[in-house]
């Protein structure tokens, strides 16, 4: 027994412990703390139901993924709870049984060195550490497809004398991913075509049959599948958006931490892995082959897809095949000896974990998800000012802030702003008696509305997806001051400030946007205040940004919009995050703005502004570069 602990005790198995060991830190980092993604919420409502057939039902209406997660999620929350710690723990641990799998394919497909470079990368990288710790088909599907190649791997090129059992674990886990995500069940499908490129006359009857009982298994699944072609992506294209011609230049820039410094390590790496070139083993090259097709082929189908017709290709697709990129990164590396595998792991390991906190500040953003921050912040507010002193509204969907209040025990209402409607929000804001107003992931106009009555900041909780804000009307001993990165109030001396039935268009206000701000997160707000006599009367203030003369980005606020009284002034906003009009497409755009007088009567410009604050870095750092 002690000779057989000592030779499992080599170099290899060593590391490869280590690499899981970091992995699983990174996975279960504050594991206590770990709160629900919007995803996740919605994905654990829709999996809860009376029966089966329900959750069946309602995730075939409303998600264009399988069922397979959602009844998972279904059975394991009814058997052991709901809590965030509970329904993540067997995604996080299949995130890091996927890392195991991972590196013996590629060990056996090309050596123990690759194997251990490729685990060490998905240990470590955000990508895979965030996929790993969320309760969506990513984790899983990485993990299907890992056993699904290892089984098929050992099909073809193992002992022969185990095919029975490694063709009935390819067509369990290949099954497993038709039910887990489409793309899964594409790659499932890549994967088993490949396979008749080594069929034999020995293996073909047994490998053809597998593949078609995995067809089989998949047929109770195929109405839902028919269900969702017909249906459409529940209009992926409103959010999505068509992809750009370098969306994989993109998606390996934020896979690398948009670090100079990762980047570098790779680059090394691979021209290391050049220098060590194994010169005499030519029959890796299949292998190699077979990485770059499942790597490429996944998101070429996605983006032709999304081009032709409905917009859906993700980072997210590129979980099922990542493996396979690093395998072929890699692939020219003999196998080093250990002292050079030991500084090959711990490279990969320390330059990608300090770079997933110190770059890319994953402790603190993936932390920080909207509905638990928005009760957070309500329940501080209440507590430290009583709930008749404070106003609440929000921006969420209905029954999303429910989890949290049960998880905290605690209540409170608050307005939640689900339609657009500046008018009646105003008349909200002015009819309250409160001393303190808390907003959260409203349109952004609507927070200057409340600054009109509520002038003063006093907190701020910035994250993922979510900014939330404290409000005083009353002067504070410790305010929060917004950092103005640029401020103008135009000279209505030269400017004009009367209108009348002769002009439907003022002077223009014009301004480089690199003159106002360079960085893509801060918030332009250009506001007016209008005298409009003739009640029928709706003027428009305008902010255009145009490139070349051509419009890019416009934006137009209705004075009828904002004017809730009888009186005859109102003040107009318009406000937008820079994000929104991508900079580095548009380097030299400019700023337009003006007031159209679209039923040419008269009116009085009172005042016109333009103000540029900072804005939050955070609000799509996860995949987004931060400042």
């Amino acid at each position: 027994m002690q000779q057989s602990i000592k030779d499992k005790l080599t170099t290899d198995n060593i590391l490869l412990l280590l690499i899981i060991t970091v992995a699983s830190i990174l996975r279960f980092w504050n594991y206590s703390e770990m709160p629900f993604m919007n995803d996740e919420l919605t994905a654990l409502l829709r999996a809860q139901g009376n029966s089966f057939k329900e959750v069946v039902n309602n995730n075939m209406i409303s998600d264009v993924h399988p069922v397979g997660v959602a009844v998972f999620v279904h059975y394991w929350s009814l058997w052991f709870g709901q809590s965030e710690m509970v329904i993540k723990f067997p995604f996080i641990l299949m995130s890091i049984a996927s890392i195991y799998f991972s590196y013996q394919t590629a060990k056996k497909w090309f050596n123990s060195t690759v194997g251990l470079m490729t685990a060490s990368f998905i240990a470590s990288l955000q990508f895979t550490t965030m996929y790993g710790q969320l309760e969506r088909p990513y984790a899983s599907g990485m993990f299907f497809t890992s056993i699904t190649v290892w089984c098929w791997t050992n099909f073809f090129f193992g002992d022969k004398r185990k095919q029975v059992i490694n063709i009935i674990g390819f067509v369990l886990f290949a099954s497993l991913c038709t039910y887990n995500h489409y793309f899964n069940l594409l790659f499932a499908a890549l994967v088993g075509g490949t396979g008749l490129f080594f069929i034999n006359k020995k293996n073909a009857l047994m490998y053809l049959s597998g593949c078609v009982l995995a067809v089989v298994l998949f047929i109770p699944h195929i109405h839902i599948l028919l269900y969702r072609l017909a249906a459409g992506n529940g209009g992926g294209d409103d959010w999505l958006g068509k992809p750009q011609p370098d969306w994989f230049w993109t998606f390996i820039k934020y896979l690398f931490h948009y670090s100079y410094l990762v980047f570098a390590l790779v680059i090394s790496l691979i021209i290391i892995g050049f220098i060590f070139k194994n010169k005499v083993e030519t029959n890796q090259n299949k292998f190699r082959f077979v990485c770059l097709l499942w790597v490429l082929t996944l998101p070429a189908f996605a983006y032709v897809y999304s081009i032709v017709k409905t917009p859906l290709l993700q980072f997210s697709i590129m979980t099922f095949a990542l493996p396979f990129l690093f395998m072929f990164l890699f692939s020219f590396y003999v196998d080093v000896k250990k002292q050079m595998k030991i500084v090959l792991v711990l490279l990969i390991l320390s330059i990608n974990t300090y770079s997933l906190f110190a770059t890319r500040k994953h402790n603190i953003i993936f932390y920080k998800q909207p509905y638990q921050e928005m009760v957070l912040m309500g329940m501080n507010a209440i507590k430290e000012h009583g709930d008749k002193d404070v106003t609440i509204a929000y921006d969420v969907n209905e029954g999303f802030l429910n989890y949290y209040f049960e998880k905290y025990n605690s209540h409170f209402n608050f307005l939640r702003v689900d339609k657009p409607d500046t008018k009646t929000f105003s008349s909200y804001v002015k009819n309250q008696s409160t001393n303190y107003f808390v907003a959260g992931n409203l349109p952004l106009e609507y927070f200057n509305i409340i600054k009109e009555s509520y002038p003063y900041l006093i907190k701020k909780v910035e994250g993922f997806t979510t900014s939330i804000y404290c409000y005083s009307k009353q002067k504070p001993s410790a305010e929060l001051p917004e950092s103005i990165v640029y401020s103008k109030k135009v000279d209505l001396n030269s400017f004009g400030s009367n209108m009348d039935s002769t002009m439907e268009y003022s002077k223009s206000f014009t301004e480089k946007v690199s003159v106002l701000t360079n960085s893509p997160y801060d918030i332009i707000t250009v506001s007016t205040r209008l005298s409009v006599p003739d009640s029928t009367s709706n003027p428009t203030l305008v902010m255009d940004i145009q490139k070349d003369g051509k419009s890019v980005m416009w934006n137009g606020a209705a004075y009828q919009s904002f004017n809730n009284s009888s009186k005859s002034t109102a003040t107009l906003y318009i406000t937008r995050r820079l994000f929104d009009l991508n900079l580095k497409k548009h380097p030299n755009a400019e700023l337009k703005v003006y007031i159209w007088n679209r039923d040419k009567k008269f009116l009085k410009i009172e005042k016109l502004k333009i103000e540029v604050t900072k804005g939050n870095s955070f609000i799509y750092g996860l995949y987004e570069p931060l400042e």
